[in-house]
């Protein structure tokens, strides 16, 4: 469903937590906002092997917390539900229920550190950067505000709704960071895979 895969990004990070206008971004263990436990003022291109899997791992060990909380399949499936039901012309509440259902009797989530574990060999940005950038997208995701099917309008909720919501979650200090250090963000990208989703 197109809606969920623009919305790969936000799902990488924190699931539903924000994005059920819920309480603010938490960390995995519920600290508070991300921290890789990496000296903050470190260029990224001066980072060990060791530090950048440290930040690849902790950035994972960020999402398993909603993860393992069943946030993460909630959204999902939310967000599924609304995406079929907006695409039928009768009905359309009865269908995002039962899309909904299905999804959450049948969907499972796991992550891992993003392959590409490795800092660029030219970059003067710093892992402050890194966290911050994190903590914006979560930010973003937080105002994101995805309605249950019951509370969903769909007078007024469409496929294009759903699809802007994808392009508002990527910050500026994110683009920045893209733009200068490309790769970068590959360490606090963690690779996310949902299996079992209906249709998929």
């Amino acid at each position: 469903m197109q809606a969920l895969q623009n919305l790969g990004c936000c799902l990488l990070l924190l699931g539903a937590g924000g994005c059920m206008g819920g309480d603010s971004s938490v960390s995995g263990d519920g600290s508070g906002a991300f921290s890789s436990g990496v000296d903050t003022s470190k260029r990224i291109d001066a980072l060990s092997v060791s530090e950048a899997q440290e930040i690849c791992q902790s950035s994972t060990d960020y999402v398993d917390g909603y993860i393992e909380s069943g946030q993460y399949q909630e959204f999902i499936c939310r967000l599924f539900g609304l995406g079929v039901a907006v695409q039928v012309a009768d009905a359309p509440l009865d269908t995002c229920k039962s899309q909904y259902d299905m999804c959450m009797k049948q969907v499972t989530v796991t992550a891992a550190p993003n392959a590409d574990c490795s800092a660029p060999a030219s970059c003067s940005a710093t892992v402050g950067d890194l966290e911050q950038c994190l903590n914006d997208q979560a930010t973003s995701i937080n105002s994101l505000d995805l309605p249950s099917c019951a509370d969903a309008d769909f007078s007024t909720l469409t496929q294009d709704s759903l699809d802007a919501m994808a392009s508002s979650i990527d910050p500026s200090s994110c683009k920045t960071l893209d733009s200068q250090c490309e790769g970068a963000t590959n360490l606090v990208n963690p690779d996310v895979q949902v299996h079992n989703l209906p249709g998929g």
